[in-house]
């Protein structure tokens, strides 16, 4: 069942095993599938995800940077009261991060023009708005941080990948094919 590229729906109405078992089977004992079999939503690339798990791996990523630096304060012998504040307001980012899930995201302008300087300025003008209201000192917290947040916010390009049309070769070929069939009853007629 490994090498399949069935759904674990699928393989779960085949073999009776829960498709959750299945899951756990694929991330506790590294089983590999295809490149080309169907993946799970937790699964796909971060530029593919969904805003719940765009939020999930940036709250993940703002937690690890609490994270490194509490370690770092607690490797030293004397306490640094600044990089402590900057610990914390990158834990206060995370919380709030994890709690906001319902978010707008900026709706996507034409490459660079003067609309899209300003839906970038302002998507980073409200996420820092949304950081000061959720308690976050903007002066305390990491720059690295506040990077993190400004980028998750900012309106997506137009020539991202997940953006761009799928299977344009296959619409050519299906395009050409339609224009070459009849389109009209008195068309058959005629060619008959």
């Amino acid at each position: 069942m490994e090498t399949t590229t069935l759904t674990f729906a699928q393989i779960q109405a085949r073999t009776g095993v829960n498709h959750s078992t299945i899951t756990l089977w694929k991330r506790n004992h590294g089983w590999t599938r295809p490149a080309f079999a169907a993946r799970h939503s937790y699964d796909v690339p971060l530029w593919r995800a969904g805003p719940r798990q765009k939020t999930a791996a940036l709250t993940g990523r703002l937690v690890a940077i609490a994270e490194r630096m509490v370690r770092d304060l607690e490797e030293k012998p004397d306490t640094d009261i600044d990089k402590l504040m900057q610990a914390m307001e990158a834990l206060k980012m995370a919380r709030l991060e994890a709690r906001t899930r319902n978010r707008h995201w900026p709706v996507i302008g034409p490459s660079r023009t003067g609309r899209e300087v300003l839906n970038e300025q302002e998507a980073i003008r409200a996420a820092l708005k949304e950081m000061r209201r959720g308690g976050v000192d903007i002066d305390c917290a990491p720059q690295e941080a506040l990077d993190l947040v400004i980028d998750a916010n900012m309106p997506v390009e137009k020539d991202h990948p997940a953006l761009r049309e799928r299977g344009a070769r296959r619409r050519g070929r299906q395009a050409a094919a339609t224009t070459a069939m009849p389109t009209e009853l008195s068309e058959i007629k005629l060619r008959e």
